[in-house]
């Protein structure tokens, strides 16, 4: 089949790609004025790029004004393009506020510059260049604000398929003449032709990193500069240069609008009940911990913006590295995958301490629960009851956002333990179990139980099962959940969870020796 499309101009800097970007900003700001008007001074980030005459750092002190907020991949930090590229210091801060030079810019940047001229708007806000790289504080204080910069932007530009900041934004392919004709009428006309440019946007460099995730979310408009054209993206609507309106309506089998199905959820969570909000900050969960990040510190950060929003709609509630206090029990019932877009593997324990393990902020893989929409279609209400008394959650910041990075924390649940040993073996499908008075069953590891570390679990170690929830109303085929636990080393009555395990109710050998079996204790779990 032989389609019409729009012409796609080669060039994301041309007269026409502009031409129709304001047409696009002037549309949503007509059509969705309950997102903002895009005429609409804000209050402003703490600084900002003048790009209007020059090129200079401006600390706004409560300046109102229109900007656009660059989304980009950062690359190889550790490379020495990185390292060679100009960021904000505090040695180079006074002279910033002067001049920049505009060659010391990697070119990703300078193309955003350009765009950013072309548009007509004066202020540019980069998170290299408007938040200083070397001030812990600094860099805290604003990651902290990241829901305000991106939300109030007129526009996001997103490097989207530039894998470093030295990359160009892309040119696209021309058109190529087919043929000329003269119609009956004496008109003369040309033909040109193009492949169907395709859409599978997952697979652009910006799309694995971690922090577009809430970049993306937070910002009313986000402007794509994809491989092979530009693609619009606002709350309420898709669109791209070659016009294929009908392919980015779709969410069933075209990627852009499947890969925009955990946008949808997270914008449906301002008007769905309580329990489709607990459900939809999974969701959320889900697809962020699919994502790749530089550092490993930046796990809770990166995320604090879209957790302020869900903050909002939880006022009576209390956030909890990643969980909430309401949810709590439901919230811990997450398990470590080792596929999805970007496959990740099962990855070892931390070094350094992030979070409690009890938190998926813990583990550097994806993560899914049982409560999500996959696997509960749209019910308002929890399948499952608790099975345990949460007597004190408690998390440290480590500093004023309690959205950010921790310094410390733990749980103190009371529940049925049953003690028992790690088996592990490596030829098995099952090849991680728990073992008691002649029975086996499998559990899912949170990380690689076999590194050469303290976090090793080896053959015959002692481990533990606390029974977290069960299936509610009971019926056939009722599941119960539990925690996998051990002893922390070197701290007396404290554990850390290693793993999740389910076990059916009806016709388990194992579940029946639990039973016989259980203490009622208080852990702490760190």
């Amino acid at each position: 089949m032989i389609r019409t499309a729009c012409h796609v101009p080669g060039d994301t800097a041309s007269v026409l790609s502009v031409l129709q970007v304001q047409r696009w900003l002037r549309r949503c700001s007509a059509t969705h004025s309950k997102y903002g008007s895009i005429g609409l001074d804000v209050s402003l980030p703490t600084r900002l790029i003048d790009v209007e005459f020059g090129l200079r750092l401006v600390e706004t002190k409560g300046m109102h004004n229109r900007y656009v907020s660059l989304s980009h991949c950062w690359g190889d930090r550790d490379s020495t393009t990185a390292k060679r590229t100009f960021k904000i210091t505090r040695e180079n801060l006074s002279s910033s506020l002067e001049n920049i030079d505009f060659t010391s810019l990697p070119r990703t940047f300078i193309d955003a510059i350009i765009f950013t001229r072309k548009l007509g708007l004066k202020y540019l806000w980069i998170d290299s260049l408007c938040i200083i790289q070397d001030d812990q504080d600094d860099w805290r204080h604003e990651a902290s604000l990241m829901a305000n910069i991106y939300e109030n932007a007129v526009l996001t530009l997103g490097a989207t398929a530039s894998a470093s900041g030295s990359a160009k934004i892309p040119k696209f392919p021309v058109l190529i003449r087919i043929d000329a004709r003269i119609t009956s009428k004496g008109k003369r006309y040309i033909v040109y032709a193009q492949r169907q440019l395709p859409h599978l946007m997952q697979y652009e460099p910006l799309y694995k990193r971690g922090w577009i995730f809430q970049e993306r979310y937070l910002s009313p408009r986000f402007l794509h500069f994809a491989s092979n054209e530009l693609i619009w993206e606002c709350r309420e609507g898709m669109g791209c240069e070659c016009n294929e309106n009908k392919l980015l309506e779709t969410t069933d089998s075209d990627p852009v609008g499947y890969f925009n199905a955990f946008k949808s959820y997270y914008l449906e969570a301002f008007t769905a009940s309580p329990y489709r909000v607990q459900v939809a900050w999974r969701d959320v969960v889900h697809a962020y911990t699919e994502l790749n990040l530089s550092h490993a510190k930046d796990t809770l950060p990166a995320l604090s913006g879209i957790t302020k929003k869900f903050i909002g709609l939880r006022p009576e509630d209390i956030y909890l590295a990643g969980l909430w206090e309401s949810s709590f029990v439901y919230d811990l019932l997450w398990h470590a995958e080792s596929y999805g877009i970007l496959k990740k593997s099962l990855r070892p324990r931390l070094e350094k301490w992030r979070a409690p393990t009890w938190s998926w902020a813990s583990i550097d893989s994806a993560v899914m629960t049982r409560g999500t929409s996959h696997n509960y279609g749209n019910d308002d209400e929890p399948r499952m009851t608790s099975c345990i008394d949460v007597l004190d959650v408690n998390c440290i910041p480590a500093g004023d956002d309690i959205t950010g990075e921790l310094s410390s924390g733990y749980a103190v649940l009371r529940g049925s333990v049953l003690a028992g040993y790690f088996r592990f073996k490596p030829r098995s499908y099952e090849s991680h179990c728990i073992a008691k008075g002649g029975y086996e069953m499998s559990f899912f590891p949170d990380y690689r139980l076999d590194t050469d570390d303290d976090s090793r679990v080896q053959d015959g170690d002692c481990v533990f099962c606390l029974r977290i929830a069960t299936d509610s109303p009971r019926r056939e085929n009722s599941l119960d959940d539990f925690l996998v636990l051990r002893r922390k080393r070197g701290m007396i009555g404290t554990f850390e969870r290693i793993g999740v395990m389910t076990l059916a109710v009806d016709g388990n050998d194992f579940y029946r020796m639990f039973e016989s079996r259980r203490e009622e204790c208080a852990i702490t779990i760190v």
